[in-house]
């Protein structure tokens, strides 16, 4: 937070000599979301801990296939697509199905 704060009130601060670079790097240090996301990348990659300490094994012990699954049924669209004009649009989740009727 307080990065992003420094480069809005600074914005000369960061020369790198390439103009596309430095622009590039003070939009990504403006923004507090991607510091966040920076910040927590490199945390996760330098704490030492095992899968067990860090919680990964319970956390993947209560997924299962069966909810993923059932899961990828919300992203479906709000009409019927098993039309046979549907297998031309890539959308439409007939597209790639292969056909019995």
């Amino acid at each position: 937070m307080i990065m992003s704060q420094f480069v809005s009130q600074n914005p000369d601060s960061i020369k790198v000599g390439i103009r596309e670079l430095d622009n590039t790097l003070i939009v990504l240090c403006r923004s507090p979301m991607f510091l966040s996301g920076m910040t927590g990348f490199i945390l996760d990659n330098i704490a030492p801990g095992s899968r067990r300490s860090r919680g990964l094994e319970t956390f993947y012990a209560n997924t299962s296939c069966e909810d993923n699954a059932n899961a990828a049924d919300v992203y479906d669209l709000p009409f019927k697509t098993n039309w046979k004009w549907t297998r031309y649009f890539p959308i439409c989740p007939m597209f790639r199905k292969k056909r019995t009727v």
